[in-house]
C-alpha cells in the first residue's frame, strides 16, 4: 500500500498502526450544491474540535512519523460484531489470497444477537472447479490468517463479476440491499 506525503504537517498524529478517522480542511465540490449537508458537516466538525474546524472524511487511516497518510478502509464499511471492530479491507485481503477468488466484498450482515456478522460476496475465477466445499475452504483459509471473530460466517458465491458503477467502484450498497432483502444466495460451511 502506498503512502501519500502531505504538504503540511499540522495534522493530528496517530499512534503507529492505530486506525483513526482522517481529517481534512478541503470542501469537496459535491457539497457546494448541497448547502444543508455542508452546513451539517461543518457544524459537526466545529462541535468535535472548535479550535480547528476541520472536516472528518469517511476514511480511516494512519499518519506516520513522516506525515504520510495510509488510507486503510471506509468508516461506514467497518463491522461491529459484538463490540469488536472489523475492518472489511483486512478480511478482503485474506480472501484474495485464496486461489479461487477473483474478487470479493465483505459486508456487515445484521444480527439480533451480535449487532452485525461478517458476510462475504465472492466472485470466482473462471478456471476454478466448482465444488460444494467453497464456504468451508474459505472459512478454513481465513481461520489460519484472521482472528476467529473476523472470519466470514456466510458467503454468496458468484460466477459473474461483482456489481460496479461506471467508474469501476464496487457497489456495496446494492450487495447490502440483496443481503437485507434475503435475495443473496447464502452458503454456510457445514
Amino acid at each position: 500500500m502506498n503512502a501519500i506525503p502531505l504538504a503540511s504537517h499540522r495534522h493530528r498524529r496517530t499512534a503507529p498502526r492505530r486506525m483513526e478517522p482522517l481529517y481534512g480542511n478541503r470542501i469537496q465540490p459535491c457539497f457546494t450544491d448541497r448547502p444543508g449537508r455542508l452546513h451539517q458537516m461543518l457544524e459537526g466538525a466545529a462541535a468535535r474540535e472548535p479550535d480547528r474546524c476541520a472536516l472528518v472524511c469517511e476514511h480511516l487511516g494512519t499518519i506516520d512519523e513522516n506525515g504520510c497518510v495510509r488510507v486503510m478502509d471506509r468508516k461506514k464499511d467497518m463491522i461491529n460484531r459484538g463490540g469488536f471492530k472489523i475492518y472489511t479491507i483486512e478480511v478482503e485481503n485474506v480472501l484474495y489470497e485464496h486461489a479461487s477468488v477473483q474478487e470479493c466484498a465483505v459486508l456487515a450482515q445484521p444480527s439480533p444477537v451480535l449487532g452485525e456478522r461478517v458476510y462475504a460476496f465472492v466472485s470466482l475465477k473462471p478456471d476454478y472447479a466448482r465444488t460444494g466445499t467453497l464456504a468451508a475452504e474459505l472459512q478454513a483459509h481465513g481461520a489460519v490468517r484472521l482472528s476467529d471473530y473476523k472470519v466470514p460466517e456466510s458467503y454468496t458465491r458468484l460466477t459473474q463479476p461483482l456489481p460496479r458503477n461506471a467508474n469501476g467502484k464496487l457497489l456495496k450498497r446494492e450487495m447490502r440491499e440483496q443481503l437485507v432483502q434475503g435475495s443473496a444466495s447464502k452458503e454456510t460451511p457445514a
